[in-house]
């Protein structure tokens, strides 16, 4: 939750941004402000993590790629990642992604060995 009068005033949510790390932007720019933020310890919630976006985009790997971006363009605009940086994190995160995407062809292969036997 956040206070709508200081989002309003400080810059609402970052338009370059698409579906991941909004509230990191926000955060971020709250800082610069030297605002704080509190943690509730007495309350929860229930989130129910992507329902919606894995209506629109039913891909894992897409929606693993824009959650990179977001974090690519986070580090770019907010932390003035250096060209060399911004290579460095790109090969990075390309490497995730293959690694994410060989997890889910070994998990898809093992339940097929599974369900084979």
């Amino acid at each position: 939750m956040v206070n709508a009068e200081l989002m309003i005033k400080y810059g609402m949510y970052d338009e370059d941004i698409f579906l991941f790390c909004e509230e990191t932007t926000l955060g971020i720019k709250l800082k610069s402000k030297n605002l704080k933020t509190i943690l509730i310890l007495n309350h929860n919630y229930v989130h129910h993590h992507s329902v919606s976006l894995k209506k629109s985009i039913s891909s894992d790997i897409e929606r693993r790629k824009i959650s990179l971006n977001s974090k690519l363009k986070i580090l770019k605009k907010y932390y003035n990642l250096s060209p060399f940086m911004t290579l460095i994190v790109k090969i990075f995160f390309k490497l995730t992604l293959i690694e994410f995407m060989l997890i889910k062809a070994c998990k898809s292969y093992l339940s097929k060995i599974k369900g084979n036997l």
